[in-house]
């Protein structure tokens, strides 16, 4: 558990995630829709999402994991 709980913008980008959880060496991190919980994204999901941008060209963004508006607040 971490005292200060790093969390990131459902407009991140992927490569900057990948760099700060290796960094803090964590697992998961929430994502916020602004004041809303969109949901979590893990290690996993950013080096897939890394690799469907360097095989298929896509945003390299979470926003096409998550829904705008996400699920309750935080």
């Amino acid at each position: 558990m971490s005292r200060d709980m790093l969390v990131c913008d459902i407009d991140s980008a992927v490569e900057a995630l990948i760099a700060d959880i290796t960094e803090k060496r964590i697992r998961h991190l929430p994502v916020m829709d602004g004041d809303l919980l969109a949901g979590m994204v893990s290690v996993g999901d950013l080096l897939t999402l890394r690799l469907a941008e360097a095989e298929y060209g896509t945003s390299g963004r979470l926003d096409g994991l998550f829904q705008k508006k996400g699920i309750r607040p935080l």
